[in-house]
């Protein structure tokens, strides 16, 4: 479903409410908002400590895995068990540089799940502190006036 159509409701509905100093609708863009959290920064921080903890093991296995990769191109032995037991490394090898590449990308997910969950929260907050009638996302507004483009704001109340 196109993204548009997700909030075309509240589009409308903004858009048939009387024009008065009382109607807020404004919008935000969450991605600078996302990208200039503090929360984001210190998470971005741990996110690259763990890849430096684990990039020397990456290394590991990935010249292991080169190594085993060539040992089976070029070896001249070619009985089964020998065979067998050099392709049982290499898959175990590439198995493992595989998790630690996920254990990386996980942890980047559950990173961006929390930012997102605290921005959505403090949007909120944000909104009901200064009595926006609306706040949309800057994504699914196809024009909006740049008076009306609080993310400075957001960005400031959510890291103060």
């Amino acid at each position: 479903m196109h993204p548009l159509l997700k909030i075309a409701p509240v589009l409308l509905f903004a858009a048939c409410q009387p024009s008065t100093a009382e109607n807020k609708t404004v919008y935000v863009n969450t991605a600078h908002v996302a990208e200039k959290m503090n929360m984001r920064k210190a998470l971005d921080v741990k996110l690259a400590e763990m890849r430096g903890k684990k990039q020397p093991e990456i290394n590991q296995v990935s010249v292991e895995l080169e190594s085993v990769k060539a040992e089976i191109a070029n070896s001249k032995i070619q009985e089964a068990d020998y065979m067998n037991e050099l392709k049982e490394k290499r898959n175990h090898l590439h198995w493992k540089l595989e998790n630690l590449m996920k254990a990386i990308s996980d942890s980047s997910d559950v990173y961006n799940k929390k930012v997102t969950e605290e921005m959505d929260k403090k949007i909120l907050a944000f909104g009901k502190e200064n009595e926006y009638q609306f706040i949309l996302p800057m994504n699914n507004v196809l024009y909006g006036d740049s008076a009306l483009d609080i993310t400075h704001q957001v960005i400031e109340y959510i890291n103060k």
